[in-house]
């Protein structure tokens, strides 16, 4: 067994000594699917943030981040820098430090039935590529144990970046 940490892109880019950027492939203010909803403990029907990201190391693909915030803890999210950590922001804008992390890694193929093809092509991952698809439902508490959760995120990601 190994332990994992949780890191933002840009500080995992950054201890590799690698620029980390982003291009914003989409970002909405929206009802979620139906599991966002229950995630979040929300009405289906609840206004909430979906920002879905090109992640860039060194301006090489490297992940497609798809990403839904609970709009009621950071309704002027997408008035931020979203190009750089959200997990900074949440953190010091909000004050919702990443404080508890689920993640489950599986290895998929980057086929439209997995990722849709803009963002795979927009990553530059051929649809055969293999990538590593990191789900990460990142609950934050909020003063106390039980608080509502503040972002529900899911990854495809590039196994590795060559430097």
């Amino acid at each position: 067994v190994s332990r994992l940490h949780l890191a933002s892109f840009s500080d995992e880019m950054r201890a590799q000594r690698v620029e980390a950027s982003s291009r914003i492939l989409l970002c909405e203010r929206t009802a979620p699917p139906e599991e966002v909803a229950q995630f979040f403990g929300t009405a289906p029907t609840a206004t909430h943030i979906r920002l879905r990201r090109l992640r860039l190391g060194a301006g090489e693909p490297y992940a497609v981040d798809d990403a839904w915030y609970n709009a009621t803890l950071v309704p002027d999210l997408l008035e931020n820098d979203v190009y750089h950590s959200v997990y900074t922001l949440l953190d010091k804008h909000y004050g919702l430090g990443v404080t508890e992390a689920e993640q489950t890694v599986t290895a998929v193929t980057a086929a439209p039935a997995t990722v849709t093809a803009a963002p795979a092509a927009a990553a530059g991952l051929a649809a055969a590529a293999a990538v590593a698809a990191i789900t990460a439902a990142t609950i934050v508490a909020v003063g106390s144990i039980g608080a509502p959760p503040t972002m529900k995120k899911r990854s495809r990601v590039r196994p590795s970046v060559s430097r």
